[in-house]
């Protein structure tokens, strides 16, 4: 980027966060403001000349037009600004801090303590709360982000209806619902609400990626029954309360079944006399059961029922051979970037929440900027000011800069600390998003850490947003809880392993370094002794924990530093065409590009590193997805017809 074009950006930046800022305050004084009074108040720093210059210049046209764009941008973060006309026909603007931070959450110090840990393992990453609760660099995120969460928790909290754009089949339509709960199934993120249609009301789910524009709180309250409510919250995708369970039995290996069977606690086993477990299972539709059989692959036999064995030979059939548009045609928009608005109020808050206040290089790392960035925009918002008439003058970011050397302030590593005046209320911090996250974090961490203060912390959470979140249970026993520890305590552990093409498990010595949770999955990384290297481990391919030791210490260190969601430039391109069925699986990819298509179907563009993987990705697929590009355009086809004619 030019000097220039950086100059323009910082100051597009520095305008959006002080406009945000300044139709808070106005919100607070009960005095909206109209466009005129915006741009006759709003004031941002002239690094050329030095001196503070009217925000937005140019001719009306182009005032107008920036002001529209700073609009949107705000709303793009979640944040509802508020426009009335007047009696003069004129529309005044503010935002009501309430609709996009909750109130204040006094956690203890063990509290915070938990809370971090449980961020890092399953978080928002670089767009979440972490950076509000602990230093270091940011980690990759294992919960998808989206700003379309924090109306939707405000509607939950008030029990108010929400309408919002949904990509469904062919259409993007309208949906005015009344929502129950947010459940997350396989780290996908589904808002269960109430929706009339010609036959009533009805419990349906809607994938927040699917949302095709910001949630809107409507005026009401909502009118669900306690069934209603109990319903929302076992809804799974593809679920129908009337649909005959499916019993399915299946025939694998000793050590599949124990994972098989960790997975699915209830299912029956039965040991044959050739040695094969046979494992009976009941699933609440066909698809389900059909899923659980493909996830399995070659490691299982389906023996009944009869009607399923039939469907699996069709879908094997069908792998990779949808109608798609040719790969060449397709044409992908720009990487959409970070957030700046987002960011520059997440730096705010993290100060907000620090009582000893933060360094410049602390938020430097915590939101992965340069020193000189975050010098220059938290020293213009520190300094901004709105002229008040009972006040003075009034500054509405709340933080003031302390410098250990003021001759060279332009290379001090200064302190940035909270302030308040006399009659301030706590300046908010979490907003409603952030609340989701952690409640989403906390829960998935119980399976780490034997820790009260989980659940006190949930408890505060809930106490203040309702009981707005379900997330389902891995059932992986205590393994993540003697991973955690092992990479606490500094340990290795000698472990049984499946690796994802193996029938029969390996035996493994391993120094777990880190713990996340990505789409669902737990993962582990740790230097693996027999493969001489650092490995990525998935959580339920372990069959045992057989012995716990030191670790040896002076390996080399990781290059993959964000191997959670690590795409090399080694890997090949990959684009598919997917169904709205079958978009899932491919749109919940680390670093996926999506290309809506019509009639609800995507184009999702990744990399590939190994080959197999993408094969497997095809077979679960089946008959909704198709390879597009010319690199590995027959992927899943071979797997597919050598495990079909195994049946």
């Amino acid at each position: 980027m030019s000097e220039i074009a950086a100059s323009r950006a910082d100051a597009a930046r520095e305008r959006v966060a002080s406009l945000t800022l300044l139709l808070m305050a106005a919100h607070d004084s009960g005095r909206p403001l109209t466009q005129d009074e915006i741009v006759d108040r709003l004031e941002v720093d002239d690094p050329a000349s030095g001196r503070r210059v009217a925000a937005y210049q140019g001719s009306d046209i182009a005032i107008r037009q920036k002001f529209e764009r700073d609009k949107a941008q705000i709303r793009d973060n979640g944040l509802r600004l508020s426009s009335l006309q007047g009696e003069d026909q004129l529309y005044r603007y503010s935002i009501d801090p309430a609709e996009t931070f909750a109130p204040a959450v006094e956690f203890t110090d063990d509290e915070r303590r938990v809370v971090a840990l449980a961020l890092r393992f399953c978080g928002f990453g670089r767009e979440g709360a972490l950076a509000l609760f602990d230093g270091g660099a940011p980690t990759p995120g294992g919960l998808q982000y989206s700003a379309f969460y924090t109306p939707v928790v405000r509607a939950i909290e008030r029990q108010a209806p929400v309408s919002f754009d949904y990509v469904s089949r062919a259409k993007v339509r309208r949906r005015e619902v009344e929502p129950l709960v947010i459940r997350v199934i396989e780290g996908v993120s589904y808002l269960v609400a109430r929706e009339r249609d010609e036959s009533g009301w009805r419990v349906k789910g809607y994938r927040f990626s699917r949302m095709h524009s910001m949630p809107a709180v409507g005026e009401g309250h909502i009118a669900a029954s306690a069934d209603e409510r109990a319903l929302a919250r076992v809804w799974q995708p593809g679920f129908s309360k009337g649909e005959k369970p499916v019993d399915v039995v299946v025939s694998t290996t000793s050590e599949f079944a124990q994972i098989v069977t960790r997975l699915h606690p209830g299912a029956e086993v039965v040991t044959t006399k050739k040695g094969r477990v046979e494992i009976g299972l009941v699933f609440d539709d066909h698809y389900q059961a059909l899923r659980f059989v493909l996830e399995g692959g070659e490691r299982l036999r389906l023996i009944a029922p009869s009607t399923l064995v039939k469907a699996l030979r069709e879908w094997l059939k069908s792998v990779n051979t949808m109608d798609a548009p040719d790969g060449a045609d397709l044409r992908f928009p720009p990487t959409t970037k970070r957030s700046s608005l987002g960011q520059t109020l997440a730096m705010l808050s993290a100060i907000h929440n620090s009582p000893e206040g933060l360094r410049i290089s602390d938020l430097a790392e915590r939101f992965d900027m340069s020193p000189a960035l975050v010098r220059d925009l938290m020293g213009r918002l520190a300094t901004f000011e709105i002229a008040d008439s009972g006040a003075g003058f009034v500054y509405p970011a709340r933080v003031i800069k302390e410098c250990e050397d003021w001759d060279h302030e332009e290379t001090d590593d200064s302190t940035y600390r909270v302030t308040y005046e006399p009659g301030d209320a706590e300046a908010p911090t979490l907003t409603w998003a952030h609340l989701f996250e952690l409640n989403v974090a906390l829960r998935e961490a119980t399976g780490l850490v034997r820790d009260p203060a989980l659940y006190s912390a949930m408890a505060k959470i809930e106490e203040i947003a309702g009981e707005f979140v379900e997330v389902t249970d891995p059932h992986l026993d205590n393994l993540a809880e003697l991973v955690a520890h092992a990479i606490t305590d500094n340990q290795a552990l000698k472990i049984t392993y499946l690796s994802p093409h193996g029938t029969e498990f390996t035996q493994r010595t391993v120094e777990p370094r880190a713990l996340q949770s990505l789409n669902g999955r737990i993962l582990f990384r740790a230097y693996c002794q027999l493969r001489e290297g650092w490995r990525t481990f998935r959580l339920d391919r372990v069959g045992d924990v057989l012995a716990v030791s030191p670790a040896l210490g002076g390996r080399p260190e990781d290059s993959e530093r964000e191997w959670l969601s690590s795409t090399s430039d080694d890997g090949v391109e990959v684009t598919v065409v997917a169904d709205v069925q079958r978009r899932y699986l491919f749109e919940s990819l680390p670093h996926a590009e999506v290309l809506p298509l019509e009639e609800g179907r995507v184009a999702v563009r990744f990399r590939v590193l190994d080959p197999s993987f993408l094969d497997r990705l095809m077979v679960m697929a089946g008959p909704g997805a198709r390879v597009v590009s010319s690199t590995h355009s027959a992927a899943g086809r071979e797997l597919a017809e050598r495990w079909r004619a195994q049946i």
